[in-house]
């Protein structure tokens, strides 16, 4: 009998938690206030009368991309494989040299380029696996300009040495036709420049001084002045939070502070970046397993009831190009 009702208590408990909104909920059915949304949709509203000023005929070019091959090596002529790729051995006569290679064939190639945590520019190479979201990549630093150098019929490689937990090996990129950037569909360009509208391109969720830390958000922060909202605001901005793991959700409840406070002072880029992040999930942690993706919610409605086109504002940023808006296309409302 014990066991029966510790079985039923184990199945209330889940349902109850699983029943429960990650944040609070308001009376209008949204994460945000009918206060906040207030204040977001006047946002908007204004937003609304300046869009005929943005170019939505600007047109947007893919990034540059080919046709390639992947060859992985991990046999005993691995050093000698280095030293033909180095001299750039052509593709036939490799493969006829190298039989027990693993070549694969015809791979979209894309290539991009930014900055890593250490602030070095890098250029890195990804196979793009339309069945997998674990494409062969190769990342370097941008020497000689790397980018921008002519690549068709070279070799881009990673050699690994042998260690007490893997085998000695190469992988590598052949390149037959050079990369190429091809013009966007105009229906794509305009959803483009519809995010862009919507979002300046410049702005940032933090600061570039943000140190590591908490910031709490006080129960009275809606009854908080003007100025002292506007400063809870920049220490939030100024302070980034990392989860510790999977179940860690302090990073998505710092961001919605964020966003609610970015609403409550008309700060529309902060507030939109932030609830982007969200809805994407978008955080550092140390550790995430799928298991506790599902708990996480994407709040599109949000943004639907302040008449936002959502689908092509999530098309319009997940699109990469080769020459996005460097500045605002918009003014920023204050």
């Amino acid at each position: 009998m014990n066991r029966i009702i510790l079985i039923a208590l184990t199945i209330f408990l889940s349902t109850q938690l699983y029943g429960q909104t990650e944040f609070k909920t308001y009376n209008n059915g949204l994460i945000y206030s009918e206060k906040t949304m207030n204040k977001l949709e006047h946002i908007v509203d204004s937003l609304n009368l300046k869009y005929k000023v943005c170019d939505f005929n600007k047109v947007f070019y893919s990034k540059t991309q080919t046709v390639g091959h992947i060859i992985r090596l991990d046999t005993n002529d691995v050093k000698q494989a280095k030293k033909d790729m180095e001299r750039n051995i052509s593709f036939e006569d490799f493969v006829l040299k190298y039989p027990n290679a693993e070549i694969e064939r015809n791979v979209l190639v894309v290539k991009y380029k930014y900055k890593n945590y250490e602030e070095k520019e890098v250029v890195e190479f990804s196979e793009i696996d339309l069945n997998s979201s674990y494409g062969f990549e190769i990342s370097q630093d941008n020497l000689n300009d790397l980018y921008n150098k002519p690549l068709k019929n070279t070799w881009l490689f990673d050699y690994n040495e042998k260690s007490e937990y893997s085998k000695e090996s190469i992988n590598a990129f052949y390149f037959p036709e050079e990369f190429k950037t091809t013009t966007l569909n105009l229906k794509y360009s305009r959803q483009i420049g519809y995010s862009d509208c919507l979002i300046d391109t410049i702005a940032t969720k933090f600061k570039s001084d943000a140190k590591s830390g908490w910031v709490d958000l006080p129960e009275n922060w809606q009854n908080l002045s003007e100025k002292k909202k506007e400063k809870l605001l920049d220490e939030m901005r100024s302070t980034k939070v990392v989860g510790g793991c999977s179940q860690d959700s302090r990073p998505r409840e710092h961001t919605i502070n964020i966003a609610m406070l970015s609403a409550e002072v008309t700060n529309w880029e902060v507030f939109l970046k932030s609830h982007l992040d969200i809805m994407n999930d978008r955080f550092d942690r140390m550790s995430d397993g799928s298991y506790a993706y599902a708990q996480r919610k994407t709040y599109i409605k949000e943004l639907e009831e302040l008449d936002i086109n959502v689908l092509d504002l999530l098309i319009g940023i997940s699109l990469r190009v080769e020459n996005p808006a460097k500045k605002p296309l918009l003014w920023k409302y204050r």
